[in-house]
């Protein structure tokens, strides 16, 4: 395929660039328009900053037509909702219908009704997800404005963002022969860190004004503008990265779904929004009616999400490919409120953070199966090598879900790991251990204490025998991940001069990341 039939439908001027110091040749689709919103009539900027990456083989190795009619490798589909959590999805078991385009996949497909997020936020779980390499710090590390940069991930000479030495699901894929197209809307997967490595296309939605990061249904709207002029006879990956449910949960905006008050307007909404979020406590007084409206302006978004997941499904359907995609939905970590005394995700690992929903589909799946062992966010990258027919490159830690889908009683359960420089975890199918960088432990019986509202190794807690050793296993599987990440190391601190763009940093202050 040419270029210009790449870029059919697009219509904007490309301005070639030379990205990454000439590793690869870039182009820069910069663009700003107006949309209207309801109610009173207002414009908003928005810049879509879209760098393509041309390989070799996505131009010359695979030029024959015949050829690429003749590769059955299925299109990958990997749908990733920013600060989903589980519990808030009516497949797995939420009271309000939030998700019915999800539920289906689901009921098509396979649900893990126990995948445990290896990261704590976005710049922790994104790297860990698309390189399938844990996350790691050592206590009291330093956490810059660049935190993705943890130890492990640090290079000397790579400067911002991911180190090359480290190969991305999409290059693999690119690599193995696949058109890959990425659309995202979270600063912190923007292509000045490296987040786009590997992608043929990669679309980057955020406003000039305002919550800069892009609204589902325009991203949605340029994924499927982009794939108008995509081949699907050769295999294709597109990921989607949404952010409507992340915080201030403004989307669509028009109202509620879930509530009788309708939701605010923007800036009432924000008022609202600007209260809640520093809060702590307990779920009383205004804490509980803030608390109440949050929560039904989140549903709102996750019932709008999953109305853009409806679109890409129905796009796949006319072109009649879905019979021949994997879709993965998940999330990179979930959200608090109060259930622990604090709002969104500053740092915690309870369960409303780590407990996301991951679902995936494919004809081969059996349909309407709930995997109940535990699995990790990170085990998509080596699952979609395997459904690709693609040998995994040398020391990936994460582990296929093709072995618990298709036998999960041969399958014994996986353990979590997850760390911040202040806070480790690491969590079996039963059993959760927190360890503070002080030194403090938090043990959690999940079985009969899912709210995790006990600690087991308290100051009153009784110190039975199980307990001892259900302490000392989980310490001793914190220890065997501390060790092994830490022997493998990184490049240390990075002595690279570079920070973060201004653009950049302003769109991650008004996310609440940077100060």
């Amino acid at each position: 395929m040419r270029l210009k039939e790449r870029l059919h439908g697009f219509g904007r001027e490309v301005q070639s660039r030379d990205a990454n110091n000439g590793a690869h040749l870039g182009h820069k689709l910069l663009t700003k328009t107006s949309r209207i919103g309801s109610g009173a009539v207002s414009k908003k900027k928005i810049m879509i900053v879209a760098s393509l990456l041309f390989t070799s083989f996505a131009f010359l190795g695979c030029s024959d037509a015949s050829q690429r009619a003749a590769d059955k490798r299925p299109h990958i589909v990997f749908i990733l909702i920013d600060t989903l959590r589980a519990r808030n999805l009516s497949c797995y078991g939420y009271h309000r219908v939030t998700s019915p385009t999800i539920d289906a996949l689901a009921a098509n497909g396979a649900l893990f009704e126990h995948a445990i997020s290896i990261g704590g936020n976005t710049c922790t779980a994104m790297p860990a997800m698309i390189t399938d390499k844990l996350p790691f710090f050592e206590f009291g590390s330093e956490w810059g404005e660049v935190p993705f940069g943890m130890d492990r991930f640090r290079n000397n000479a790579d400067g911002l963002g991911l180190p090359k030495s480290m190969k991305t699901l999409a290059e693999v894929l690119q690599g193995s022969g696949y058109h890959t197209c990425g659309f995202i809307t979270n600063a912190y997967l923007k292509s000045v860190l490296s987040m786009n490595r590997g992608y043929d296309h990669y679309t980057e939605l955020f406003y000039e004004t305002g919550v800069p990061n892009g609204r589902g249904d325009e991203l949605t709207d340029l994924a499927v503008e982009y794939l108008s002029g995509v081949d699907f006879g050769e295999p294709v990956f597109l990921y989607l990265h949404f952010m409507d449910v992340h915080g201030p949960y403004m989307r669509p905006g028009e109202g509620s779904l879930f509530s009788k008050s309708s939701l605010q307007r923007q800036a009432e909404h924000m008022t609202k929004w600007r209260e809640w979020e520093p809060m702590k406590g307990d779920i009383s007084g205004r804490r509980a009616e803030l608390r109440d409206y949050m929560i039904d302006a989140c549903d709102t978004s996750i019932r709008f999400v999953d109305g853009c997941v409806a679109k890409i499904v129905g796009y796949l359907e006319a072109r009649g490919v879905l019979s021949h995609s994997v879709i993965i939905v998940t999330a990179d970590h979930g959200e608090e409120f109060l259930e622990h005394g604090r709002t969104t995700h500053k740092g915690a690992l309870f369960e409303e953070i780590v407990h996301v929903p991951l679902i995936l589909t494919y004809p081969s799946v059996p349909s309407g199966v709930r995997i109940s062992q535990l699995v990790r966010n990170f085990d998509v990258m080596p699952t979609v090598l395997e459904i690709a027919g693609i040998d995994r490159p040398a020391a990936l830690e994460a582990k296929s879900l093709i072995d618990v889908l298709m036998s999960p009683e041969d399958d014994p359960d996986r353990t979590a790991y997850a760390g911040f420089p202040w806070l480790r975890m690491v969590r079996d199918s039963r059993h959760k251990l927190l360890v503070r960088k002080n030194g403090a432990e938090l043990l959690f019986d999940l079985s009969a204490d899912p709210g995790e509202k006990e600690n087991l190794l308290g100051p009153d807690a009784i110190g039975v025998e199980a307990v001892q050793v259900a302490g000392q296993t989980s310490r001793q599987a914190m220890g065997g991940f501390v060790e092994m990440l830490r022997a493998q190391g990184g490049g240390g601190k990075s002595g690279a001069t570079e920070s973060l763009d201004e653009e950049t940093r302003q769109q991650l202050r008004a996310l609440g990341y940077l100060k």
